[in-house]
Order: structure tokens, then C-alpha cells, then sequence
């Protein structure tokens, strides 16, 4: 679906901004529910809240690849090791 894409630096810049711009929603998103889960009882609180961040993982992985698949090509990003992931920490 993005293939046309690749090879046009200004999609490449919009793809990568609108990962970060995910990412960044991710994030708050993440910020607000540890505020939220820390009103509610402890053990269900923390359990959510577990939940929201495992889900923020996946969704940083899908990201990476995303960028990798952009910057990269799908050959050049495959050769990559996790280390050199554009989103290194967890959301």
C-alpha cells in the first residue's frame, strides 16, 4: 500500500510525521490512563493499566516498522537489528 510512496521524500516526510504524531498520542494517551488507573482500586487499576501499555508496545513495533519500511526500503530495513529502531523506548 505505501510502495508508490517510498520513493517520494515528501510522503516519506509525511509518513515519518505522522508516526511521531501517533506516537506522540500514544503517549498522552498512556499519561492520562496511569492518572486515571491510579483513582481506581489498586489491583484493577494496575491490571488496565498493564493492558493500555502492552497495547502501546505493539503499536510502537508497528511504528518502527512503519518507519523502517519508509526510511530504509524493505530490503535495507529487514537487515536492521532492534537496536536500531527509530522509537527505541516503549511508548
Amino acid at each position: 500500500m505505501v510502495g508508490p510512496t517510498i520513493e517520494h521524500q515528501p510522503c516519506k516526510e509525511h509518513l515519518t510525521d505522522a508516526a511521531h504524531n501517533v506516537a506522540r498520542a500514544v503517549q498522552d494517551l498512556l499519561d492520562d490512563a496511569g492518572k486515571a488507573c491510579a483513582r481506581t482500586e489498586p489491583a484493577k487499576g494496575r491490571e488496565h493499566y498493564e493492558n493500555l501499555n502492552e497495547a502501546a508496545g505493539r503499536v510502537s513495533g508497528a511504528l518502527d516498522d512503519l518507519i523502517g519500511h519508509v526510511q530504509e526500503g524493505p530490503w535495507g530495513y529487514h537487515r536492521k537489528t532492534t537496536q536500531d529502531y527509530t522509537f527505541e523506548r516503549k511508548i
